[in-house]
């Protein structure tokens, strides 16, 4: 098997020669491979792992704000400064574009992102190279983690309990816009893509970030669409979701996730084990019984 033909196994649950392997790494990491492979180096070969690319649409929208040095800013307004640490340094958010948004006059305001932003014209032939040996993936939709981007973390949970219509709002927005920016990116791929990210942490480490109803209320709905739109265009959901989710999960499988990734076995609810082998997925009308998380 080659890369490819692994992973897409390994989605379709079938049998692999052996399990595919993907890397997310910090810049660091990057770095220090490149320092010992060489520059150059294809490093996913090097280091045997199949990997997952993916492709995207060109922004050509607004210039963007002019920042400082080890600062950047991308088209929400989102400013992230890179901030040393022990051990390497992360670009931390500084700036949330609607922390200070009050009322519905207040995102009409906001220059929301459109897909006129946005070049889709090379997608097909960047998809086209990377599935000659690898997986294709495309797009990322998450509405509860833009939620937390655009308002601040503690601003975000609290909205739906103190501003419901509000936050329906916001949660609208942000999804319309990944809705129209992701159907026109699958158009452009011509059925080249073979797995999108509809995602959001959920889970910090010890539970879940917000309540069920919470969730079934503002955000599952948005998830479902999503994931829709992915299965209408023959491409399949990978949900990344760290930490302990276990209480999203029927609901997720219910809604048609694919790939469940990652399972964080340290955090509780977590056992890898008994997901595997929990009967819950294949009730209330979901996915048929060879289904399993993976």
């Amino acid at each position: 098997m080659n890369s490819r033909e692994r992973m897409l196994a390994a989605f379709d649950r079938k049998p692999v020669d052996r399990i595919p392997t993907d890397i997310w790494a910090t810049q660091e990491v990057w770095d220090k491979l490149r320092a010992h492979f060489g520059e150059g180096a294809d490093l996913l070969a090097e280091l045997h792992i199949d990997g997952l690319p993916g492709v995207d649409a060109a922004y050509i929208g607004p210039r963007l704000p002019e920042v400082g040095p080890g600062e950047s800013v991308d088209f929400w307004g989102m400013r992230r400064k890179r901030i040393a640490h022990t051990g390497g340094a992360y670009d931390e958010q500084t700036f949330y574009p609607l922390a200070a948004a009050e009322t519905i006059a207040d995102l009409d305001d906001y220059a929301w992102p459109t897909t006129a932003w946005f070049d889709y014209s090379k997608m097909k032939a960047q998809a086209r190279a990377a599935r000659e040996t690898r997986a294709v993936s495309c797009g990322y939709m998450a509405p509860f983690y833009f939620h937390n981007l655009l308002r601040g973390l503690e601003q975000s949970l609290m909205d739906p309990l103190v501003q419901p219509e509000f936050t329906h709002e916001v949660i609208r927005r942000i999804s319309d816009f990944f809705y129209d920016h992701h159907r026109q990116m699958f158009e452009a791929c011509d059925g080249l893509v073979d797995v999108a990210q509809v995602t959001d942490d959920l889970g910090s480490q010890t539970g879940p970030l917000l309540g069920m109803d919470t969730y079934l209320e503002f955000y599952a709905p948005q998830h479902k669409r999503f994931i829709d739109l992915c299965h209408k265009f023959g491409v399949r959901v990978f949900h990344h979701d760290d930490g302990s989710c276990r209480p999203f999960l029927p609901v997720l499988v219910e809604m048609g996730i694919d790939i469940l990734n990652p399972i964080q076995w340290t955090c509780p609810g977590m056992d890898m084990r008994e997901l595997k082998n929990t009967p819950v997925w294949n009730s209330g009308g979901g996915p048929s019984s060879s289904t399993r998380m993976h």
